[in-house]
């Protein structure tokens, strides 16, 4: 899709696919943090 260049902004199921791998994205991410970090 991305290389494409066929993303649709508009397009809803389109925004929520991409919201959707930044949730799991940031999940990953904020196990990789030290706990301190991870609580503020």
């Amino acid at each position: 899709m991305a290389r494409s260049g066929n993303y649709n902004w508009k397009a809803e199921e389109n925004r929520e696919l991409l919201r959707a791998m930044l949730m799991t994205a940031c999940d990953i991410g904020a196990i990789t943090k030290p706990w301190e970090v991870q609580k503020k």
